[in-house]
């Protein structure tokens, strides 16, 4: 049999120790950078909730300032889509720290270098999803028309347990036309139709499908309307096991549709499987 060397078993032992080191410090260094991550996300969800709070504060009718106030707050910018009329514009607010693309095209800082260390999260998109870091994106408009606000809205897209989930909102001086002809072909008319409606709309996200709620909303909404359709669950963007339904991301708007079945959103909302 061969016997090793006394100077041979010293060096592997070395050899031994300085692995294990740099083991120990890179486990230390990923929890580290793990937990400033979720640290990071919580602080972007909790911008999310101020945001929100901050669009719900608007009213038909405000001032440019109100606007301004809440776009240069949140680092907002303005944005004015060819489809526009002549004297009107949108204010844009944004909370995207997955740097997901955006309808208007607006870049942001760093934008190229966060995207690539995002794929790279996404190598592996389920072992991302298990330790509790589930893409997400946020956001708002305010419409602007002579110095005027003319249209409120928000956006929160989220991954769930098993599907992505969007919440969307909008406030408007009357419910649009062409919602008015989809849902009164859907559901019989009630007399919340003119101030109060709500859908189920499909969502096919960059990675992946899922659904959401599309709510519409008028100043002559009840407030308890209101609440019910504009009230988002922000704990979703940061749930480790992820919600798993729209009553869990939009709770206010499925008590709503239990108590008044009658103004019951349409589309295949699968109210068994949805609603526990």
């Amino acid at each position: 049999m061969r016997l090793l060397r006394p100077g041979t078993m010293l060096c592997m032992s070395r050899a031994a120790k300085r692995t294990a080191r740099i083991v120990a410090l890179l486990v230390v260094i990923s929890i580290g950078l793990y937990l400033s991550l979720r640290l990071y996300l919580s602080y972007e969800a909790h911008r999310v909730s101020q945001v929100l709070t901050t669009l719900n504060g608007i009213n038909i009718g405000d001032t440019e300032e109100s606007a301004l106030s809440a776009v240069e707050r949140y680092g907002g910018y303005r944005w004015s889509p060819h489809d526009k009329s002549r004297g009107a514009y949108e204010y844009v607010v944004e909370v995207n720290p997955w740097y997901f693309g955006n309808l208007t095209g607006h870049r942001q800082r760093f934008e190229s270098i966060v995207t690539k260390a995002v794929d790279i999260l996404n190598a592996n998109p389920r072992f991302r999803q298990v330790v509790g870091l589930r893409l997400w994106t946020a956001g708002g408009g305010i419409d602007m028309n002579q110095g005027r606000v003319e249209r409120v809205s928000a956006q929160v897209l989220v991954e769930g347990k098993d599907e992505w989930l969007g919440g969307m909102w909008s406030l408007e001086p009357g419910i649009p036309d062409y919602v008015l002809q989809e849902y009164s072909s859907v559901k019989p008319p009630w007399p919340e139709l003119s101030r109060y409606v709500v859908g189920w709309t499909n969502l096919n996200v960059d990675n992946g499908l899922g659904e959401g709620v599309e709510v519409w909303v008028t100043p002559s909404a009840t407030n308890s309307e209101s609440r019910a359709g504009r009230n988002i669950n922000v704990s979703c963007l940061t749930s480790r096991v992820g919600c798993r339904t729209l009553c869990d991301l939009m709770p206010d708007a499925a008590r709503y549709h239990k108590e008044h079945p009658e103004a019951g959103w349409g589309g295949s909302w699968e109210e068994q499987r949805t609603c526990p």
